[in-house]
């Protein structure tokens, strides 16, 4: 028999919260969040576990529920400040995102990763400017970040640099040739420019 609130209980009681939204029945997971988030004794372990595997189903406002109350135990926790902001961001909530960013960055400043991130939700509100100067600070921290390079590039198109949109989108399709986005955003701007030539080899 299965003791209830035990490491167990809670599988199963994912499994049973699976199966069902498999079908259809999102309800499932809701009641499976309300559980986590009201239950008293969990750790932060366990709460950011759940909120991992909430997140890798696209489940993004219940993931950011349970990171929220994972870090009313303990709020020394960049990365779980940052997967919320995550979580914001993809449910197009920028502001909030920013501010979950922010406060992971605040107590661990070399998180690169989540720089990048918050110049993409500065892009989400039309701050070009911010979103330049947080895509720079990851580049500071990791040059060869093909995301940061990326980001770079539309906050400086943002911002209609585009001499220097091009150089930036050039790096990041250096940096990951697969980035088909940066090789449409970059053949744009060289057509523009008149320079058919390159933009046909972007895509040979």
């Amino acid at each position: 028999m299965v003791k209830e609130g035990s490491v167990a209980d809670w599988e199963l009681s994912w499994r049973e919260a699976i199966q069902a939204a498999e079908l259809g029945e999102r309800q499932a997971l809701e009641k499976l969040v309300l559980k986590l988030t009201t239950t008293s004794n969990l750790t932060r372990e366990t709460l950011n576990d759940f909120g991992d595997r909430l997140l890798g189903l696209g489940a993004v406002d219940l993931a950011a529920k349970t990171y929220l109350k994972s870090l009313t135990l303990d709020q020394a926790q960049p990365m779980i400040w940052g997967h919320a902001g995550i979580c914001f961001q993809h449910m197009g909530q920028f502001p909030q995102a920013i501010a979950h960013y922010q406060s992971a960055l605040a107590f661990d400043a070399s998180q690169w990763g989540i720089r990048v991130n918050l110049s993409g939700a500065f892009l989400g509100i039309g701050r070009g400017d911010l979103a330049l100067s947080s895509a720079k600070s990851a580049l500071v921290l990791f040059p060869e970040g093909a995301n940061a390079h990326y980001n770079l590039a539309l906050a400086l198109e943002q911002l209609k640099q585009k001499d220097h949109a091009i150089a930036a989108y050039r790096r990041a399709v250096r940096a990951d040739f697969t980035n088909a986005q940066a090789k449409t955003n970059l053949g744009k701007l060289l057509q523009e420019k008149g320079l058919f030539e390159d933009a046909i080899q972007l895509h040979e």
